[in-house]
């Protein structure tokens, strides 16, 4: 699977610190929202899955790389321990975000929510100016389209939901349609 850069930057995790970007919150780094119209965030619709993604948005953060920025929402029957994200973009990086997202000592029980990023490492979202659109290149034709989809559930019990033979077709027919065209009108 190839690994290509995305607007210049890593898939970051978790936000670290970094360096002269101190706000006031002990190493805090510092972050703007992706404009739609640059990096669109796409949720694959998944009707039989016990887990839906919510407010989905897209982070630059500072020197460091970008972040997806999401809820999930436990729309099934059962407790969740853990859950996996599949990310691929239009500029052909595919990936199992990380593997499994744990969910610490706890579950996550039916309607219940859990957002990711909580805690005190998360990215400090700052006003994206004229300047700093400039300065991060957050200007022009749309960059990329970020496609998220939840790929595996696994529940209290032990049973999982599994949605990796569809992440590996999705990945398939965009390696297979190449790298993207432009438009033409």
């Amino acid at each position: 699977m190839r690994h290509l850069l995305f607007l210049g930057c890593a898939f970051v995790l978790t936000a670290g610190s970094v360096a002269g970007q101190d706000s006031g919150g002990a190493g805090r780094a510092k972050g703007v929202l992706i404009p739609p119209e640059i990096a669109l965030p796409v949720v694959v619709s998944q009707p039989d899955c016990p887990l839906k993604l919510e407010d989905v948005v897209l982070v630059k953060i500072f020197d460091v790389g970008m972040e997806e920025r999401f809820r999930v929402r436990n729309t099934g029957a059962k407790p969740i321990r853990s859950y996996t994200i599949g990310v691929w973009n239009s500029v052909q990086t595919g990936w199992f975000a990380g593997g499994p997202i744990m969910l610490g000592n706890r579950l996550l029980f039916p309607g219940e929510t859990y957002t990711q990023f909580e805690g005190s490492n998360k990215t400090e979202i700052v006003p994206l100016t004229d300047g700093l659109r400039d300065k991060l290149k957050l200007r022009g034709p749309m960059q990329a389209i970020v496609v998220l989809m939840i790929t595996r559930v696994e529940f209290a019990d032990g049973t999982v939901y599994n949605a990796e033979p569809t992440f590996e077709a999705l990945q398939a027919h965009f390696e297979e349609m190449g790298p993207p065209k432009t438009a033409r009108r």
